[in-house]
């Protein structure tokens, strides 16, 4: 059939929907609705994870700009009470405990000081020899500070001033010290760091005196029973430990070791073997090849009680 206004005329003709506008189905309605749910849900998120960006880096900024403050109140009182409380409060900073050591180790801790005088530097009181109670608080949670520098970074510049830090403060003391730092993992930080140090460093200067503070408890009859059984589960339970030593601190080590005592650990071999330490069947070779080297050239002189608990 030919249209009557011709070709033109019926493209431009508008379509009319005798039923009238087409309206959007349920189903339509129901997904649109959860389209919008759904972008919503992931700006919400998205927000929401800025924000919490936002803060986090907010606290890392006040964290540093706090530990920024608290040193430079620590390095303008370094042999002060306030610089101490500074130093806790840094926890585990090499730097911090450098300059620290440092300065009680050479026995001038007011040179840290500036714009004092030289008398006054003179007259100012060993650090270690405080007895005041907010002084030994302190210097007790040092102490631990210490060791974890030392597990942590065994080789570092510092750590033979830690060291005899470490062992001024449980000569200078009595008990109180030892006694601390056995309970806040003293063999253990210590065991940490003879591994940490590459297995032909004998002369790492670290050695002898880790080696010496290492054996300073074991010199205390009372604390053998403590002593003992943290001995054999983290120290004695180092891979080549005898080859890890200087052969003057490993004759330091065997002298000192009180394997005539052995029998006072005897109560604690069941949580010795139990300890998650000894938990492989590797580190219990190590511990009974290291006792073996040790104890054999000991043999004759071993009390009987010792003797067997040797041998258990």
């Amino acid at each position: 059939m030919i249209p009557l206004f011709g070709q033109d005329d019926l493209r431009r003709r508008k379509e009319i929907n005798l039923g009238g506008a087409r309206s959007a189905s349920y189903s339509d309605i129901l997904q649109e609705a959860k389209a919008k749910r759904s972008q919503r849900h992931d700006l919400k998120r998205k927000q929401d994870s800025a924000t919490k960006i936002q803060a986090w880096w907010r606290g890392v900024s006040r964290k540093q700009q706090t530990r920024r403050d608290l040193k430079q109140v620590f390095v303008g009182d370094v042999s002060g009470l306030t610089g101490l409380r500074c130093l806790v409060l840094l926890g585990v900073d090499q730097d911090a405990l450098g300059i620290w050591s440092s300065a009680v180790a050479s026995g001038r801790q007011g040179v840290w000081l500036s714009r004092m005088p030289l008398t006054a530097i003179s007259l100012r009181v060993d650090i270690l020899l405080h007895t005041e109670d907010n002084w030994r608080v302190l210097l007790r949670k040092t102490s631990v500070l210490l060791l974890q520098a030392i597990a942590s970074e065994p080789e570092s510049q510092y750590a033979p001033l830690h060291l005899n830090v470490l062992q001024l403060l449980q000569s200078s003391s009595g008990l109180e010290y030892t006694q601390y730092v056995l309970d806040h993992g003293f063999y253990r930080l210590l065991g940490d760091a003879i591994q940490r140090i590459p297995l032909d460093s004998k002369t790492s200067p670290t050695l002898p005196p880790l080696v010496t503070l290492l054996t300073t408890p074991l010199s205390q009859g009372s604390l053998h029973a403590q002593t003992l059984p943290q001995v054999l589960t983290h120290i004695l339970s180092i891979p080549l430990l005898p080859n890890r030593l200087p052969l003057t601190a490993l004759t330091a080590f065997s002298a000192r070791l009180p394997l005539s005592s052995l029998h006072v650990a005897s109560p604690a071999i069941p949580s010795i073997i139990a300890d998650p330490v000894l938990a492989e069947p590797e580190p219990k070779v190590h511990l009974i090849a290291n006792l073996v080297v040790l104890t054999s050239p000991r043999y004759s002189k071993l009390p009987a009680q010792a003797l067997e608990a040797y041998l258990e």
